[in-house]
C-alpha cells in the first residue's frame, strides 16, 4: 500500500513508521480495533498510536474514512515478534497485524459504514 499521498493514508503511513518495534507485544486475532475518522483528524494520529502501542494488538485495525475523500480502500500490515515471557527454547512465530482504510461512503455514509467495518474478516479492497 502507498501511503504517501495526502490525507488519511498520510497519516496512518505516518503513524506506522513511527511506531517503536518491541517484542514485548502481541497479537489477538480474534480482536479488531474500528478507528473512525471524520473531518476533525486532531487527535486520529494519537488514538492510531495508542492503538499499536499495546500490548496485545488487534488482528485487524480498520480506519472507517468518513470524509469521503478516499478514492479507494486500502490495505498494509506489519509484523510482530513476540517473545516468551521465559527462557527462549525456539524461535518465536511472527504474527500479522493487518491495517485497512475504508471509504464508508461506499456503504451508505459513516454509520452503516462503521458498522460493517467492525466484522474482522477479510475485506475486498480492490
Amino acid at each position: 500500500m502507498d501511503l504517501t499521498g495526502s490525507g488519511i493514508e498520510q497519516l496512518v503511513g505516518d503513524v506506522l513508521a513511527s511506531r517503536t518495534y518491541t517484542h514485548s507485544q502481541d497479537v489477538d486475532d480474534s480482536v479488531a480495533a474500528v478507528i473512525t475518522v471524520e473531518e476533525d483528524r486532531r487527535f486520529f494520529p494519537s488514538t492510531l498510536s495508542a492503538v499499536l502501542a499495546q500490548s496485545v494488538l488487534p488482528g485487524v485495525v480498520v480506519i472507517a474514512d468518513c470524509t469521503g475523500t478516499l478514492a479507494q480502500p486500502l490495505q498494509t500490515s506489519f509484523e510482530v515478534i513476540p517473545m516468551p515471557a521465559g527462557p527462549a527454547m525456539r524461535l518465536p512465530q511472527t504474527k500479522q497485524v493487518s491495517v485497512r482504510i475504508l471509504c464508508t461512503s461506499r456503504f451508505g455514509g459513516c454509520r452503516d459504514g462503521t458498522a460493517r467495518c467492525r466484522n474482522p474478516r477479510p475485506v475486498d479492497v480492490a
